[in-house]
């Protein structure tokens, strides 16, 4: 097992129990890759438009490491 922390911005925590934006500490079998940090989550993909993995843009299938930190961000809209 292996431990990441997530973030979760503009409304994306309320999939969490504990309701927190961010400092969440999941635990994942590894190997582990974003998508199923998100699946743990019960995070649908169609509801996340960016992914940032230690602050750099990240995909859906890329790997995770211990100890890295994950950030969702859901589509943005504004005007």
């Amino acid at each position: 097992m292996m431990k990441v922390t997530v973030n979760l911005y503009a409304g994306l925590e309320k999939h969490l129990a504990s309701g927190k934006r961010k400092g969440n500490i999941i635990e994942l079998k590894e190997p582990a890759r974003v998508l199923d940090l998100l699946e743990k989550i019960g995070i649908p993909p169609e509801k996340v438009a960016i992914i940032m993995v230690n602050g750099r843009h990240s995909h859906f299938e890329d790997r995770l490491e211990e100890n890295e930190v994950v950030a969702f961000f859901p589509p943005l809209g504004g005007g």
